[in-house]
């Protein structure tokens, strides 16, 4: 499985192999079209503590995403962490290279991503989630404030942060 938890364990050099700190785990979903234009918010609590340099997400096509992560106050979307600009994804598990950023196990978080055509995301679509869109605008940077305005859903967006050491 792409988003299973693997044990933490060195590597001949000693180096931490990858790990998963938020996000999804599971690979074996449905995978959607959700259409282009829309910041898309998706809340996880974090497994781990460590500094996330990985944003990880499921495609269905090609096309290119702008992600990030949201600090969660009280339940909501809050203050914006950081984020990556324009990015070209094509169909599968996509890595693309995150600035680190501190999580902290048992913290609520939220991920972020927007793209630029609606051959997208992979989703579990087990009515557990807790996801939140609104239309914003391809290329338009990410607000500090996620604010509100949102649609809220139940799926599961399969995308998660990762550290590798």
């Amino acid at each position: 499985m792409i988003f299973s938890i693997p044990a933490i364990a060195t590597s001949t050099k000693g180096i931490l192999a990858p790990s998963k700190l938020v996000g999804a785990d599971d690979d074996a979903a449905d995978v959607t079209n959700i259409s282009s234009d829309f910041l898309v918010l998706a809340k996880f609590t974090a497994v781990a503590t460590g500094t996330m340099i990985q944003f990880r997400i499921r495609m269905k096509g090609s096309g290119n995403v702008q992600v990030g992560i949201y600090s969660d106050n009280a339940g909501a979307a809050d203050a914006l962490l950081n984020s990556v600009g324009s990015t070209a994804v094509v169909a599968g598990v996509n890595i693309i290279t995150f600035p680190s950023t501190s999580i902290t196990s048992s913290t609520d978080y939220w991920l972020a991503y927007n793209s630029d055509t609606s051959n997208t995301i992979g989703v579990i679509a087990n009515g557990l989630g807790m996801t939140e869109y609104k239309a914003l605008t391809y290329g338009t940077a990410f607000p500090n404030l996620a604010g509100a305005g949102y649609t809220i859903d139940s799926w599961t967006n399969l995308e998660a942060g990762w550290r590798t050491t």
